[in-house]
């Protein structure tokens, strides 16, 4: 048998070579299906962790302490004062009654 090619042979080489072709085509677009599943799985998660962590800074800032609420502890704050330097002021009026009173009925 001679190396020659006839119609016959071209057309099986040619043949196999598109089947091997093709097969190699679809092993490869199956290898990026595969990689692009993964590839939206691994998205879903970063999301789905995202979210979560998202869901806990808006928990976590409804516990934060807003400016009206600042402001009426410290409206309730010097309210406190007043009432402590009026009763400081009281105390000391009284005091300084009692003393003077016992020095005059000491006196005598």
């Amino acid at each position: 048998m001679t190396d020659e090619w006839t119609i016959a042979t071209l057309k099986c080489h040619l043949t196999a070579r598109q089947e091997s072709y093709e097969n190699l085509f679809n092993e490869r677009v199956q290898s990026l299906k595969d990689i692009v599943t993964k590839n939206d799985e691994l998205n879903t998660l970063k999301h789905e962790s995202m979210n979560e962590i998202r869901s806990q800074l808006d928990k976590q800032a409804t516990t934060f302490i807003t400016k009206s609420d600042i402001k009426l502890v410290e409206q309730r704050v010097e309210s406190l004062q007043k009432l402590v330097y009026i009763g400081l002021g009281v105390w000391l009026f009284l005091q300084l009654i009692i003393v003077t009173v016992l020095l005059f009925i000491f006196k005598l």
